[in-house]
């Protein structure tokens, strides 16, 4: 059986008490930077971010739940003479195989080529500093 736990927050609070907290929080840090008090800035800074065996148990928990990052894969529609000149959609595998082979077939050579035809006519302009 895994381990969950549960945080609750109170929206109402987000834009009150919350965003008070984070102004002086921040009101207090800054004021630290600006008077180059180095010592005292990283001893509120530390005592803040400090990682106790609470928090390194609430991390196993999300890491040991964690589901794994959605894959984006976009199918291609394509109009090909030897279909009759209809256009028939081309889905994909749900891998990372699948995502590059559908970008492979997406972006053909001749659409590569006008892009970078595209990007070296404008190099120069997007680069100039004035």
């Amino acid at each position: 059986m895994k381990d969950y736990f549960y945080l609750n927050v109170d929206r109402a609070k987000l834009r009150t008490t919350g965003f008070e907290a984070i102004k002086k929080f921040l009101s207090k840090l800054h004021i630290y930077k600006s008077m180059g008090d180095y010592d005292a800035g990283k001893k509120m800074f530390d005592g803040y971010s400090l990682v106790d065996k609470e928090m390194l148990k609430i991390r196993d928990i999300v890491i040991a739940n964690k589901i794994p990052r959605r894959i984006n894969l976009q199918p291609n529609v394509f109009l090909e003479p030897s279909q009759g000149s209809e256009p028939f959609y081309k889905g994909y595998n749900e891998t990372f195989e699948g995502v590059i082979q559908s970008y492979v077939e997406r972006f053909t050579d001749a659409f590569q080529s006008d892009v970078y035809y595209q990007w070296a006519r404008d190099a120069a302009v997007m680069r100039r500093i004035d």
